[in-house]
């Protein structure tokens, strides 16, 4: 008799959509980690037309998600993950932190569609202050809301320049599983011993000056880092990359904040 060893069985992608999905920066994380992208739903046009662009065989769907009906949940079917960004003006401290601004809704838009489809995996990502804003409110309302329909939630607090990104973006994000309780431990060893410049993302671009155009646009040197060969990755030339045409005023207005500064240093 010969032994035959089994086929491994290839595990099913798991699938997803994204909700507020602008350009599609999570869809990217996801995709990236092997997760299919069935959606990406904005009200923005522009937006989705990016979105397209950056995943082909993906659906785009513009739809107002504060009125959810029939026909999207019709359009979606079953999806095993949720993941997005409700918009987060009323709770950024670069807005106004107005606490009743309609769009803070939103998340209650986002509650509304968990519970209709019933995936078994939703992300929210929004800004820190959501946690604080009125006395921590909007949060609690998150997480009673996805504990009723049947969630364990895990709060993460994270910000993009620990886990290999050239920019401080604190962002938070609440992880809510039906199976099991998500590690947020897990998330410390995936951080990065030394955290990436600005020096380190763009030094093999060329020097411009405005109004120089295409034929200016190639990369003059070879990348000298991993980000920068990942950057790279399939792109033949450098594309989008223009000068800006300040007006003297604001020339002064940036040359007054300090190296690692922003807005709030200015006089």
């Amino acid at each position: 008799m010969v032994n035959r060893k089994k086929a491994p069985v290839k595990k099913k992608a798991l699938t997803a959509i994204d909700l507020f999905c602008g350009a599609g920066g999570l869809s990217l994380g996801f995709a990236n980690s092997g997760v299919k992208i069935l959606a990406g739903i904005d009200n923005n046009e522009e937006a989705l037309k990016t979105y397209k662009a950056n995943f082909l065989q993906s659906k785009t769907i513009c739809y107002d998600l504060t009125n959810i009906g029939d026909d999207l949940i019709n359009k979606l079917g079953y999806v095993d993950i949720i993941l997005g960004g409700p918009p987060c003006q009323g709770f950024s401290i670069a807005g106004k932190r107005d606490s009743e601004d309609p769009r803070n809704l939103l998340t209650q838009s986002y509650l509304e569609l968990v519970e209709r489809i019933s995936p078994s995996i939703v992300v929210i990502e929004n800004v820190p202050n959501i946690l604080s804003m009125e006395k921590g409110k909007f949060a609690q309302n998150i997480v009673k809301g996805l504990k009723k329909i049947g969630f364990n939630v895990e709060i993460c607090k994270l910000n993009s320049a620990e886990y290999g990104v050239p920019q401080n973006r604190r962002r938070v994000f609440f992880i809510a599983t039906k199976e099991r309780v998500f590690n947020v431990t897990s998330l410390e060893k995936k951080k990065i011993a030394k955290q990436l410049t600005t020096y380190d993302a763009l030094s093999d671009l060329p020097l411009l000056e405005t109004g120089l155009g295409e034929a200016e646009t190639l990369y003059d040197i070879e990348p000298v880092n991993n980000y920068q060969k990942r950057m790279r990755k399939n792109a033949s030339k450098l594309i989008n990359h223009v000068a800006v045409d300040h007006k003297p005023k604001t020339k002064m207005i940036i040359s007054m904040v300090p190296d690692g500064g922003n807005y709030k240093d200015l006089p």
